[in-house]
């Protein structure tokens, strides 16, 4: 992953934006991609070494500055962060397991939602049942990890008809919070975030 870097920040003064990141897609990204389900559990500290090559190859595809804030170029770009790109996969795995039981029949059960315990229609019987924790090494296994990821979204992009669909829209949201991190006060307030912009507070609704 490191070549690749190397090769972008040679090239940047050479070829236009959009074949830099096409060289990105090529020499960088599939390193990230590469069954971030399995390795997702690792630690901050290698997680964030990886950060740090993909900041780089970012700002050279863009000639930003060293020192350059990253989120704004993220969302330019439209290429998620690796933690987002954990977060997408996870959540792909839990769609596939909860919504249409497209993995094999032992993955299909790896969840149990809170319908098939009660049946009263709470607007938390689509969520995933949390299993007790003993222990702070179980919050990094994928079981602990996709269900707090899959608890937190809305409802309507855990309905979504197709995984294209459901990937599509998370990878928007996303990418549209790395946009309003560009703004230093704002609240979360349901689907919607509440940030300060000039003179006035500003309601941006993700769903839209």
């Amino acid at each position: 992953m490191a070549k690749g870097v190397g090769v972008l920040s040679r090239l940047k003064y050479i070829l236009p934006r959009n074949i830099m990141k096409m060289i990105y897609m090529s020499l960088v990204q599939p390193y990230l991609t590469y069954c971030p389900t399995v390795w997702s559990g690792a630690s901050k500290v290698d997680l964030q070494k990886l950060q740090v090559l993909q900041n780089r190859s970012i700002r050279a595809i863009v000639m930003a500055d060293f020192r350059a804030s990253t989120s704004p170029i993220y969302a330019q770009l439209n290429i998620l962060k690796i933690t987002d790109i954990i977060s997408l996969s996870t959540g792909i795995f839990t769609y596939k397991s909860c919504q249409n039981s497209l993995l094999p029949p032992k993955c299909n059960t790896f969840y149990r939602l809170n319908q098939s315990v009660h049946h009263h229609n709470t607007r938390h019987a689509e969520d995933i049942r949390i299993c007790t924790i003993n222990s702070n090494h179980y919050k990094k296994c994928l079981k602990y990890r996709s269900t707090q990821l899959w608890n937190n979204l809305p409802p309507e992009r855990k309905s979504c008809s197709t995984i294209y669909l459901f990937r599509k829209h998370i990878t928007k949201y996303l990418v549209r919070l790395y946009r309003l991190k560009k703004y230093p006060y704002y609240l979360q307030w349901n689907c919607c975030y509440i940030f300060w912009w000039d003179k006035g507070w500003v309601v941006f609704v993700l769903g839209s």
